[in-house]
């Protein structure tokens, strides 16, 4: 009796895999025969097996683990045991370093991102164990792999990247780097004012495009009438959605001066401070946070 090659072999794993995942698709028996395959499929096509010898799309699975392990960590987060949550990022982590995985998962940008999303999981976990070391240096590690995807104008990586910084920042004034903390959130004050302009831009045109449609209506009926029928109310979900996120970016751009005030008042700048606050406060106003608004009027009060 001849001995099963390679693909016999993955294919047998995949089925076992298959089987877990149908009982429970966040099991550990799945996640267990999964991270197996992974790392025998690593090996096989480190040696030389083709991509069409394999029984299912390695990236696919590659992406499919690593959130899955990811959301179950943060499960155990928010139940509070975070031995449990640390011990299958750690797991995580372990795949994702592994010396030849990143060469099989396309896009590449794919296994950059499971990188930024398992690192800034761990940091915040090590956060709330007060380990600040350890959460910094996980941050750290995640904001390195951001910066570099938003180089590569990676949308995801455009907006994680605030929240990450806010992180870092909360971080290291848990530490006493105020100094530092303010640097990270001016770094976070320039990505979010920046995505602010592009989104600005983005709602502008599609105002103009949306005013030269009217314009032409009668021109245009049957084309725009065509358009609707295939894709209902595209323009209206659009703008509400570049509405929302403009929304969103104000209020973590007020987020920003409220931080770097309450950062002056730990380096005893006051006058600094009443100053960011006062720019936190318009903001504010501008975007009807009524309570966000009377918090910063108390704060202020008692700065002057």
């Amino acid at each position: 009796m001849s001995k099963p090659d390679r693909s016999q072999i993955l294919n047998l794993l995949y089925n076992v895999m298959e089987f877990e995942k149908k009982k429970d698709p966040q099991s550990e028996n799945k996640l267990l025969h999964q991270e197996r395959l992974i790392l025998l499929c690593t090996d096989y096509l480190s040696a030389g097996l083709g991509y069409a010898d394999i029984p299912f799309n390695f990236s696919d699975q590659f992406i499919d683990y690593a959130l899955s392990i990811n959301k179950i960590a943060m499960e155990h987060f928010n139940s509070n045991n975070n031995e449990k949550a640390i011990h299958f990022l750690l797991k995580a982590i372990d795949i994702l370093m592994h010396k030849s995985i990143h060469k099989f998962v396309k896009p590449v940008i794919k296994y950059g991102e499971m990188k930024v999303l398992t690192f800034n999981n761990l940091g915040c976990i090590y956060q709330k164990r007060k380990q600040y070391v350890l959460a910094l240096k996980a941050v750290h590690f995640a904001l390195e792999l951001e910066e570099r995807l938003v180089q590569d104008n990676n949308f995801n990586a455009k907006n994680s990247i605030i929240s990450t910084l806010f992180n870092k920042a909360a971080i290291q004034s848990n530490l006493n780097k105020h100094n530092k903390a303010q640097d990270s959130l001016n770094k976070a004050l320039y990505y979010t004012e920046k995505l602010l302009k592009e989104l600005q831009q983005e709602n502008q045109q599609d105002q103009q495009e949306t005013s030269k449609l009217q314009e032409n209506q009668n021109e245009k009926e049957q084309e725009e009438e065509s358009l609707k029928a295939k894709n209902p109310s595209k323009s209206q979900m659009s703008q509400k959605e570049i509405e929302d996120k403009l929304l969103e970016l104000n209020k973590l751009k007020m987020m920003c001066f409220y931080n770097l005030g309450a950062e002056d008042e730990h380096l005893y700048h006051q006058d600094r401070a009443l100053l960011q606050y006062q720019k936190a406060k318009q903001i504010a106003e501008e975007i009807n946070d009524l309570n966000m608004r009377d918090r910063i009027n108390k704060i202020i009060s008692q700065l002057k």
